[in-house]
């Protein structure tokens, strides 16, 4: 199975091939960061940054400057997914 899919098609697959244990360590990994994005304005926009999706994080909906202490905890969740992301 090709790592660079998106995580979301991932744990489908995940899902419908039965690996429980995988499908498990993916799903917490996604969880952690959608858990993140309801406490930090601003993590998606900085995340589709990250990924290459986008050149800036500004958005239109909400004006946050993240704090390196929200940027270092972004980075760190957004590390374990790394391996799951397309580029």
């Amino acid at each position: 199975m090709p790592m660079s899919l998106n995580p979301d098609a991932l744990i489908w697959r995940l899902h419908q091939d039965g690996e429980r244990d995988r499908l498990q360590e993916v799903f917490g990994k996604v969880l952690m960061m959608t858990i993140l994005e309801q406490h930090i304005p601003g993590v998606k926009p900085y995340k589709m940054k990250r990924r290459g999706l986008f050149k800036t994080s500004v958005s239109r909906v909400w004006d946050s400057v993240l704090t390196p202490d929200q940027v270092d905890e972004i980075e760190y969740k957004f590390k374990a997914l790394e391996p799951y992301l397309n580029v």
